[in-house]
């Protein structure tokens, strides 16, 4: 369990707070809040401190006797403003010390993540950016802004995060997690369908679980990502493509490649296509149908050969001695790992699984889906992250 100071300012976004305290204590997560002057018009302290059990920390308390920012600082595990107005990123990117948020910011020495909620106009101001990056230098890191509809009644990019994808965030970067600052990531997911006809099609279980967590913590653990994926997603920051089949999923895939760094890919690809599918709905009336099945291309072992510098994540289910099947895949395709499991892991929350390189093979049992993912992306990182720092190291 983390402990967490939520910082709440004046948006409308400020609404959402309640959610948001809900998620992350849902994660089991210890939550105490502070708001400022212009948040207390759209929430109520008293509802804050229902939802964290928690006294709140107000601008009316600001001067009661108590040190409360340097408290709270020593005592977080991380510190996250949601939302943050352009008014808070303008402050905390000069350091100034007006309100209980800003001093509890210049007192902090963890982890910062902000939410930024504003309409477009603002977000898109040279102003607002020079100070996002004043801030990243710094350490903070920045979830969101997402697209959509703005309280204006405008539509644009501004509106902050969706509060679970936000306490997601924080549940990835609040413990150790893979470095992948500056890379480029495909990660290629879900279950193919090779078409009968119009209608029907041959498929598999996957689910695109564990791709969707993969592609998210790779974006929170600052890399540029692409999905490619046959189950249609949408993931803020996330570049996608959708497609259906295996052979669309190989051009797409082959496209790409040559920009990314690194693939992780536990697509479940079908084996198999149907030879001729029929161009028109086929009817019980008809009879029962004949299918003639063909191979497949290897999507994984094509995408090896034209390796260059890229580093490339498979995945293998199979039943019976998982390792030495695992073991022979992974020379055969020419993957710098793979990931192998048995059959009973689709869909599950935590997963058994083996990792396995070109000099050795690790066994994990019983994992969360996160926890699956840091494991699985752990390879492609730099050295740990150090403690995030939001202020100049001191000379």
């Amino acid at each position: 369990m983390a402990r967490l100071v939520l910082g709440v300012t004046g948006s409308i976004a400020a609404i959402k707070a309640p959610l948001l305290i809900r998620q992350l204590k849902a994660q089991g997560h210890d939550v105490r809040v502070v708001v400022t002057e212009a948040a207390l018009a759209f929430v109520t302290p008293t509802a804050l401190a229902v939802l964290s059990e928690h006294p709140v920390w107000t601008p009316d308390t600001f001067y009661d006797g108590y040190t409360h920012h340097i408290e709270w600082a020593k005592q977080a595990d991380m510190i996250v403003v949601a939302p943050a107005t352009a008014h808070t990123l303008a402050s905390a990117s000069m350091g100034l010390a007006n309100d209980p948020l800003g001093c509890l910011l210049l007192a902090a020495r963890c982890p910062v993540i902000m939410a930024p909620a504003m309409h477009d106009s603002m977000w898109e101001h040279p102003a607002t950016q020079a100070n996002i990056k004043t801030l990243e230098q710094r350490g903070v890191w920045v979830v969101g802004p997402d697209t959509g509809a703005l309280s204006s009644g405008d539509h644009g990019l501004g509106r902050m995060a969706d509060p679970e994808h936000v306490a997601w965030v924080v549940s990835w970067r609040v413990t150790h997690y893979p470095l992948l600052t500056g890379m480029r990531i495909g990660v290629v997911m879900g279950g193919t369908q090779e078409p009968i006809d119009p209608v029907r099609y041959i498929g598999n279980r996957s689910t695109g679980q564990l791709g969707a967590v993969l592609a998210q913590g790779c974006l929170a653990s600052g890399a540029a990502v692409t999905v490619i994926s046959s189950i249609p997603v949408h993931y803020p920051g996330i570049t996608c493509h959708h497609v259906r089949t295996a052979a669309e999923m190989k051009d797409a895939v082959l496209t790409s490649f040559p920009q990314w760094d690194a693939l992780v890919m536990p697509a479940a690809v079908g084996d198999f296509r149907v030879a001729h599918p029929a161009t028109k709905k086929q009817q019980k009336r008809d009879g029962i149908p004949t299918l003639t099945l063909v191979e497949n291309d290897d999507i994984l072992a094509t995408v090896c050969q034209h390796k260059t510098h890229q580093q490339v994540i498979g995945f293998c289910v199979a039943d019976g001695d998982i390792v030495e099947i695992a073991q022979k895949k992974q020379q055969v395709k020419g993957c710098d790992w793979i990931v192998a499991n048995d059959t009973q892991q689709f869909g599950q929350p935590h997963r058994s699984f083996w990792m396995i390189g070109t000099q050795h093979a690790t066994e994990y049992k019983g994992l969360s889906l996160m926890d699956t993912a840091k494991t699985i992306l752990t390879p492609l990182a730099s050295p740990p992250p150090p403690t995030c720092d939001p202020h100049p190291t001191k000379t």
